[in-house]
């Protein structure tokens, strides 16, 4: 199930991962749509990344909406 809610992955500057890889994967698609997998019960967090740690914006926004609980049961 999902809450429909959407990550923008358009960038392409964003790495995606999650904090219990046991829990559940990610995966962006071609059409820079973020899957997350679930692939075991339990709780995990999504976290998004900026690729390119030199570009500095002030004030420092953060990535909108993470980090993501995720909840698989």
């Amino acid at each position: 199930a999902t809450d429909g809610q959407e990550l923008d992955a358009s960038d392409q500057d964003l790495t995606f991962s999650s904090s219990n890889t046991a829990i559940a994967t990610t995966q962006l698609l071609v059409n820079n749509k973020l899957r997350v997998m679930g692939v075991g019960a339990g709780s995990t967090t999504i976290i998004a990344t900026r690729t390119d740690q030199s570009i500095v914006t002030i004030p420092s926004e953060p990535v909108h909406y993470t980090p993501l609980a995720v909840t698989v049961s």
